[in-house]
């Protein structure tokens, strides 16, 4: 069982898991899938383990960052801005 923010997606692989001896582990991957407009920060996710006896909480922080691209698109829009600026002060600035 999880808690999350909203529209995000928490899978669990395996969903279940039949038995499980005393003192038996058992490996669960859980996908966690942020909502595409999440805002760049750290969020919560909390999970629940529970069994026919045992129930345990398990709290995670998830850190949304930017993608890197955003940052190299304004560097190539300054650089173009720059060089349009130099080529035209150097057509126009002698006249």
């Amino acid at each position: 069982m999880s808690f999350k923010p909203e529209n995000w997606k928490v899978e669990f692989k395996p969903e279940k898991i039949p038995t499980l001896a005393p003192g038996e582990l058992k490996q669960v991957e859980v996908l966690i899938t942020p909502y595409e407009d999440a805002l760049v920060g750290d969020y919560a996710v909390d999970l629940r383990i529970e069994g026919e006896k045992v129930s345990k909480p398990l709290s995670l922080r998830v850190t949304v960052k930017a993608s890197a691209a955003w940052g190299w698109i304004g560097i190539a829009i300054i650089v173009f801005v720059v060089l349009a600026m130099t080529a035209l002060f150097r057509k126009l600035g002698r006249r």
